[in-house]
């Protein structure tokens, strides 16, 4: 196996090994029918053959589902899957012009696409390759868990796919805003093997799933980013720094002292709602708020049960899926996340105080402060209850040297965003441009 691919799997065994994806597939498989029905039938398989064979089906849709046109062949090809990343994509796109940006066709609907069935029955003429991928996927299968197994068998795939896709069409480059999941991690890996430049726009501050920047350019929040990174290894390529996402706008700590506040609940991927409902009980019962706002995550796991857990809803508003999160923000005069949670960054670049809450995710102990804020003081330490928060202390946390501890987290923070946009567009283009050979793995 070529060193790239073989990294690539790696790479992905190692994040879905992880405690943080674990639990978020265990939630998962916990809520939805479908996902429970399919790991439950691989359970019963064991580490058989026919185990083996169901995961090699789900990396095959990994790869008949990948589709380029002609007319995009020369543009730099964007590869996102999640909303998050997509979003963070689209911006950049937004930047360099998006004429020059091509997608990456995946959605489900490919599936009945007459290119899709094209690709599936020349992958079946060649029963040599069918045969040794269907080894490496059972090997994969034997050694891991379902997860694990599945994500490995995706990014294998991917990969193939990617070296096709390449040696048919000249991309200017390859541009994606995630270094951990399958599809756009072996696109990247793929790119830089066949020399094609890679751009890589990060949509969340890295997690220990996140392994070193390999990218022809990477684009950053800030020095605290790279510096988490740099912990799995010296970053590869260039590195420059644009800030988190939105204008930015003076932190305002005085907003949480008043009466009868707009409160905002912004819901991570993955809800327990019991916890959440007391949240938004305690919020009435401690500050007698006139709005609570509750924006639900993009990438949400789950489908929102907000009248399931409520009795009452009087005053509780839930934001349009199409309104930004600092737009959110800032009807807010303070504002509640998930101690891991990366909303904190768009929400206190827009100059609101949020307050850091345990327990609203499924995520595991050992994966406390995710990101690094309350070590390095971006957000004040995580309380279980409202009953705890006291917002003289919050004001307080808030004021004094805090710009200067956040610019460390945003690179751009209190610059006008032209400036930054134009950096990071000159750098973008003279990368695509040039088509300067990529890093190496």
């Amino acid at each position: 196996m070529r060193a790239p691919l073989l990294k690539t799997l790696r790479d992905i065994e190692r994040a879905d090994s992880d405690p943080l994806r674990q639990a978020l597939f265990q939630h998962l498989r916990e809520t939805n029918l479908a996902v429970r029905l399919v790991w439950r039938i691989h359970q019963r398989l064991g580490s058989s053959y026919i185990s083996s064979a169901l995961v090699f089906l789900f990396g095959v849709k990994s790869y008949v589902l990948p589709g380029l046109s002609a007319r995009d062949g020369n543009k730099a090809l964007a590869v996102a899957v999640r909303e998050n990343a997509r979003k963070q994509v689209r911006q950049l796109a937004s930047w360099i012009g998006e004429d020059s940006v091509a997608w990456l066709r995946l959605d489900a609907s490919q599936l009945l696409s007459p290119q899709t069935y094209g690709r599936l029955l020349k992958g079946m003429a060649s029963w040599k390759t069918c045969l040794r991928l269907y080894r490496t996927v059972d090997r994969l299968n034997r050694r891991h868990d379902f997860l694990v197994s599945c994500r490995s068998a995706s990014a294998l795939f991917s990969y193939v796919r990617a070296k096709e896709i390449f040696r048919r069409y000249s991309p200017s480059g390859v541009i994606v805003s995630s270094d951990s999941n399958p599809e756009p991690l072996a696109f990247a890996r793929a790119a830089a093997a066949s020399r094609v430049p890679t751009v890589f726009i990060s949509h969340a501050y890295p997690t220990p799933v996140s392994p070193r920047l390999q990218f022809t350019l990477s684009i950053l929040e800030g020095q605290a980013a790279l510096d988490r990174y740099e912990r799995k290894g010296p970053a590869r390529g260039r590195v420059i720094f644009c800030g988190a996402e939105g204008d930015s706008e003076p932190m305002r700590p005085e907003r949480a002292r008043k009466r009868n506040p707009t409160v905002g609940i912004f819901a991570p991927k993955v809800i327990l709602w019991p916890q959440f409902a007391a949240l938004i009980e305690d919020c009435r019962r401690f500050f007698a708020p006139s709005r609570i706002l509750i924006r639900w995550h993009p990438s949400m796991l789950d489908v929102p049960r907000l009248a399931a857990a409520l009795e009452q809803r009087e005053g509780i508003e839930e934001t349009d899926p199409d309104q930004s999160l600092q737009a959110v923000a800032r009807e807010c005069d303070w504002a509640i996340a998930d101690e891991n949670s990366n909303v904190h960054l768009g929400v206190l670049k827009a100059g609101v105080p949020t307050v850091s809450m345990r327990e609203l995710s499924v995520l595991p102990a050992s994966r406390s402060d995710l990101y690094g804020f309350v070590e390095n003081r971006i957000v004040p330490p995580p309380v279980a209850s409202l009953s705890e928060l006291s917002l003289d202390e919050l004001v307080e946390f808030f004021s004094g040297d805090w710009p200067e501890r956040f610019r460390m987290y945003d690179a751009s923070y209190l610059i006008p965003s032209a400036a930054v946009i134009e950096k990071v567009r000159d750098d973008v283009l003279r990368v695509l441009v040039s088509g300067r050979a990529p890093i190496q793995s």
